[in-house]
C-alpha cells in the first residue's frame, strides 16, 4: 500500500514496479490477469510523468516552513483526471488498483469505531430496523463531516421530521396500551385468589357458626326435657332448626 505514497514516486521504478505486481495480484477480483502488463506499463508512465506537480502531494502550511503530505485521495484524483489526446485518460487500468486498494481499512480503527457507533446507537433500541441504522449513520457521518451550522434546513427535511416524531409518539401509545393490558390480565388471578380466599373465610364461618348453633339448641333440648319445660324445648328445636339450614345453605 505504501507504494501509493507520493515520495514512492521518486523512487527507482525497477524497485517500485514488483510492488505494484504484488499489490495488483492481491487485489486479483478487481482486475483481469490479461490487464497486468497495461497496469505495470501505466505505472511506468506515472513514475515519470512531467505533468504530474508537487501541489498535488504537498502543501505548505501559513507562516512555517514545513511541509505537510495532503490526503492521498486527493493527490490520486488529480492524477487520474488526467487525460492523453489520443488514447484519453492516461491510467484508466491503473486506476483500478489505485481506486480499489484505497477503499481497504487502513487498520482496524475504522472498523472498530463504526461498530461502537453502531452499538451507542442500538443499546436500549435492538429493535431497529437496518435502514433505520443506516439512515442514522449517514445522518452522524454528515454532521461530523460538515458544519451543522451551515446545515440547509428545507421544508422537506421538517415534513420528514414531523412525520417520524408522529410515528414514534404513535408507537409509544400503541405499546403502553399493549403493557396495560398485560397488567390487567396479570391482576386478574390475584383477585380470583383474593375473592376464593374470602369465600373460603365465609363458608367456614358460616358452618361453625351452625355447628355452635346445633350443639346450643342440644344442650338446651336436654335441659328442657329434663325440666319438662315445653317452652324451652320449642327454642330449643329453633336453634338446632337455624343451625341445619345454615349447613344446607353453606
Amino acid at each position: 500500500m505504501q507504494v501509493l505514497h507520493p515520495v514512492a514516486r521518486k523512487e527507482p521504478v525497477n524497485k517500485t514496479i514488483g510492488v505494484v505486481k504484488r499489490l495488483t495480484k492481491m487485489l486479483s477480483r478487481c482486475v483481469q490477469q490479461e490487464e497486468m502488463d497495461k497496469i505495470l506499463d501505466e505505472w511506468r508512465i506515472y513514475a515519470s510523468d512531467e505533468e504530474i506537480k508537487e501541489e498535488w502531494s504537498v502543501e505548505k502550511q501559513p507562516d512555517e516552513d514545513v511541509l505537510q503530505w495532503k490526503n492521498i485521495d486527493a493527490y490520486w484524483g488529480n492524477i487520474l483526471c488526467l487525460n492523453d489526446i489520443n488514447v484519453g485518460k492516461k491510467r484508466y487500468y491503473l486506476s483500478k488498483i489505485v481506486k480499489a486498494a484505497l477503499c481497504l481499512s487502513h487498520g482496524q480503527a475504522p472498523v472498530e469505531r463504526g461498530f461502537f457507533v453502531n452499538k451507542r446507537m442500538m443499546s436500549d433500541r435492538a429493535r431497529m430496523a437496518q435502514t433505520t441504522i443506516v439512515g442514522l449513520r449517514l445522518i452522524k457521518d454528515s454532521v461530523k463531516k460538515e458544519n451543522v451550522s451551515e446545515t440547509v434546513i428545507t421544508k422537506e427535511m421538517i415534513n420528514f421530521y414531523m412525520e417520524a416524531y408522529f410515528k414514534y409518539k404513535a408507537e409509544l401509545l400503541e405499546n403502553e396500551s399493549k403493557e396495560k393490558k398485560l397488567d390487567n390480565v396479570k391482576k386478574v388471578p390475584e383477585c380470583v385468589q383474593k375473592t376464593t380466599q374470602d369465600e373460603l373465610h365465609s363458608l367456614k364461618y358460616n358452618v361453625d357458626s351452625a355447628h355452635k348453633l346445633i350443639e346450643e339448641g342440644n344442650k338446651r333440648l336436654e335441659n328442657a326435657l329434663k325440666r319438662k319445660s315445653f317452652a324451652d324445648v320449642a327454642a330449643a328445636q329453633a336453634l338446632i332448626t337455624e343451625g341445619n339450614k345454615r349447613l344446607k345453605t353453606s
